[in-house]
């Protein structure tokens, strides 16, 4: 089974659906708050960068910098 057949997990759903309720509650193109991303971060740790922008619809090279970042903060 390819990744892209696999079934998605139940943190990168729940993630999913907090996301949907910002994006109705929020205007359009209004930036994420630290909280969100940083979850976000946590994901694409556990199952994988393209997965979660993918799934996520988050701005790829932007989640990518983050973890960049995050990772250099957990290596120090």
């Amino acid at each position: 089974m390819s990744q892209k057949d696999a079934p998605i997990p139940e943190q990168l759903q729940q993630l999913g659906r907090q996301l949907l309720e910002w994006r109705n509650s929020h205007a359009p193109r209004s930036r994420l708050s630290e909280e969100l991303w940083g979850a976000a971060v946590e994901v694409a740790r556990q199952h994988g960068l393209f997965r979660t922008a993918h799934t996520l619809r988050l701005d790829y090279m932007k989640l990518k910098k983050r973890l960049q970042t995050a990772a250099a903060g957990w290596a120090a």
